[in-house]
């Protein structure tokens, strides 16, 4: 039989596994990038009327 401390500190070490797993996943799942595409620069077009040839 387990006594009142051991099972205090089996709760204890269960929940914080599934903090750090929790933890973990919200890392692994969060997406690092715009969902919009605002943080990617749109291409600048240059005007032919103003290019530099290329010689």
């Amino acid at each position: 039989m387990r006594s009142t401390p051991g099972s205090r500190e089996l709760g204890f070490v269960l929940a914080v596994a599934l903090a750090g797993l929790a933890l973990v996943l919200a890392v692994a799942f969060t997406p690092w990038y715009s969902a919009s595409g605002d943080a990617a620069a749109a291409p600048v077009e240059v005007p032919a009327a103003t290019a530099t040839p290329v010689l």
